[in-house]
């Protein structure tokens, strides 16, 4: 509330990608991936900057859900624009979600 109050697109969307993760971690999924696409669709000039951290809980929130060919292909969209910033951590992060689910949906 503060951050519209003052204007401030940035923190607005910061607030909410904070908000949105927390219900993520509640199990609270609909609620997260709503709020996350309304994110990426709403702000997309201001988002830019957050774009990898909204396709990444995205798409860990859709595996979460068991939807996995959707939770891929928002964690590729994340490893995609991570690679393009060139941050190794977060680059790592999203190839260790990558593998995991690769582990998960393996075939025996």
């Amino acid at each position: 509330v503060l951050s519209a109050q003052i204007g401030s697109k940035k923190h607005f969307l910061v607030n909410c990608l904070r908000l949105a993760i927390t219900w993520q971690y509640q199990g609270k999924h609909n609620s997260c991936k709503l709020l996350l696409e309304s994110l990426l669709v709403g702000q997309a000039v201001q988002a830019s900057e957050y774009s990898d951290f909204i396709l990444q809980h995205l798409g860990k929130c859709c595996v979460e859900q068991g939807q996995f060919g959707r939770g891929k292909a928002y964690l590729e969209a994340a490893l995609r624009e991570r690679e393009i910033k060139g941050n190794p951590e977060l680059i790592l992060s999203t190839q260790t979600a990558l593998l995991h689910l690769s582990l998960m949906t393996a075939q025996p």
